[in-house]
This record gives C-alpha cells, sequence and structure tokens, in this order.
C-alpha cells in the first residue's frame, strides 16, 4: 500500500494530494456543451483548449458536490456535471449526439463496454458521431500500428454496421 506522502503531486507552486487516487476508470459526463455558456462566449478556442475547459469545470463543478474522503478508495468514477440530465425521447430527433471516447486501454471488451455505458448515461439508442482517441503509448511517429487499432475498430465497426453509431473516426 502507497503512503499517502508518496502520492502527492507537484504542481510546480504547490503540492496536492490526489483527489480520487486508486482511480483507474474515470467517466467524465459533461452534458451537452453546445449550451455552455462558458463555450459561446469564447472564440477562437482550440479543440485542446475546449476539451480542458470542458473536463476541468465538469471535474470541479462535481467535486464540489461530493465528499471527497468517499472516493479515497474507489477504483471506478463516475463525474456527471451536477446539471446534466438525460435526453428526453422528444429530443432525440433534434439533436445531433458526438461523442469522444478517449481509450486507456486497448480491451475490445472495455471499448463495447463504453459505448454502452456512453448510450445509457445519455439516453440515447444510437450515436451520430463517434470520435475514439487512443492512448499516446499507442502512436510511434504518428502512425497507428494496425494490430493494435484493429481489433479496437472491428468493435467500432460492429457498432455502425448495427447502426448503433452513424460516423466513427480516430
Amino acid at each position: 500500500m502507497t503512503s499517502r506522502s508518496e502520492q502527492t503531486v507537484d504542481t510546480g507552486s504547490r503540492t496536492v494530494d490526489p483527489v480520487i487516487p486508486k482511480a483507474t476508470s474515470l467517466l467524465i459526463n459533461s452534458g451537452n456543451i453546445v449550451s455552455a455558456d462558458r463555450l459561446k462566449k469564447r472564440s477562437n478556442t482550440s479543440p485542446q483548449d475546449e476539451l480542458v475547459e470542458v473536463i476541468n469545470g465538469t471535474f470541479w463543478s462535481w467535486l464540489s458536490t461530493i465528499d471527497s474522503n468517499a472516493y479515497q478508495e474507489q477504483n471506478s468514477v463516475e463525474c456527471r456535471h451536477p446539471v446534466f440530465e438525460k435526453l428526453k425521447e422528444t429530443e432525440h430527433d433534434d439533436i445531433s449526439i458526438s461523442v469522444k471516447l478517449f481509450l486507456n486501454s486497448l480491451d475490445t471488451e472495455i471499448v463495447s463496454q463504453s459505448i454502452k455505458k456512453i448510450l445509457d448515461e445519455i439516453g440515447a439508442k444510437h450515436i451520430d458521431t463517434l470520435i475514439v482517441s487512443f492512448p499516446d503509448k499507442v502512436f510511434v511517429h504518428d502512425q497507428l500500428p494496425a494490430q493494435l487499432v484493429m481489433p479496437v475498430w472491428s468493435i467500432v465497426q460492429e457498432c455502425v454496421d448495427s447502426q448503433v453509431v452513424s460516423t466513427a473516426g480516430l
């Protein structure tokens, strides 16, 4: 077991204890970011900046509503923006659902479970656009090794073939 002092993170200006030190799986549901006022007010933001802002905003809003001591031993954490609501049945035809799936594993079962979890989480039967992001350790000189990508992509293709996902990309 690792002591609390061995788990601290040096941020450059200060040392902080990890909020969820044993988490190996993290679901972050930001809700509908298109309606987020904080993003509408800013122009010329890069996709990376937008992603960081959405994750930070969702995580810190969620963190302010929980007792962080209760999460010290959790290895799987589900973080939802406090104002998140599932889609209503009447909204399904009026909106386009885009999902960015950031993988920390190339286990095909995890990919399949993640897509099912996303659909359940948002209350939908399909995803219009699915973007899959592979872990950095997969890339070598900006090329994706086919032997690692193809098993994951076959799961995504099955979802396209069964009309669970309309369009997918990497």
